[in-house]
C-alpha cells in the first residue's frame, strides 16, 4: 500500500484504516489479488504485526477503540470494522471469495456489535494453547473464545503456536 496515507501520531510504516482512501486501495488490491489468482478463495487483510505499536492515533482511529472491551478486545471494532468494509465492496464482484484476519492481540476478542459479513475469514491465534495446556482453566477458555467466534462468522481457521519460544 505505498503512497497511502501513513498512521497519524506514528509515522512506522502503517497506515490509517479510517481513511477513505487506504479502504478504496485495500479494496482495489483484493480485486486485483483475486483476479490475478482466479484459484484462490483467501486474500489477508489485517494490521501489521505489533498490535498497538504502529496503530494509527488519528482521532478517529481512536475513537472506535474500545478499553472496556480488556486487552484482547480494544481493538476490534476497528479492526473487524475495516475487514468487514472491504469484504462488503468485494461481495458481489468477488462472491466465493474470503477476506482472512486474524483473532489477534488486541482483536483477538469478537467485536460486540458487529456482525461479521459471510466472506470473513477468521483465524484464531492463541498462543497459550495448546503449549500451555496444563494451566488450569486454560481448555475452557479457550473452547469459549471459539463458541463466540463461531456465533460471529462462517469460517474459522486456526493458527497454533506449537514452537513459540515463550515456552
Amino acid at each position: 500500500l505505498m503512497g497511502l496515507p501513513i498512521a497519524v501520531g506514528n509515522e512506522r510504516g502503517h497506515v490509517c484504516f479510517s481513511n477513505p482512501e487506504v479502504l478504496r486501495r485495500a479494496v482495489a488490491d483484493k480485486r486485483e489479488a483475486f483476479d490475478r489468482a482466479s484459484w484462490n478463495l483467501y486474500s489477508p487483510v489485517m494490521e501489521g504485526d505489533g498490535d498497538s505499536q504502529y496503530r494509527c492515533r488519528c482521532p478517529t482511529c481512536r475513537s472506535a477503540m474500545r478499553p472496556a472491551e480488556g486487552r484482547w478486545g480494544e481493538a476490534s471494532a476497528w479492526m473487524w470494522g475495516f475487514v468487514n468494509r472491504v469484504a462488503a465492496a468485494l461481495r458481489e464482484s468477488h462472491p466465493g471469495r474470503y477476506l482472512t484476519c486474524c483473532a489477534y492481540a488486541s482483536y483477538r476478542l469478537p467485536p460486540a456489535g458487529l456482525a461479521l459479513l459471510p466472506n470473513v475469514a477468521v483465524t484464531l491465534c492463541f498462543n497459550d494453547f495448546p503449549l500451555a495446556r496444563g494451566r488450569p482453566g486454560l481448555k475452557a477458555e479457550y473452547l469459549r473464545e471459539i463458541a463466540a467466534w463461531r456465533a460471529k462468522a462462517e469460517l474459522l481457521t486456526l493458527w497454533d503456536y506449537w514452537n513459540s519460544p515463550r515456552y
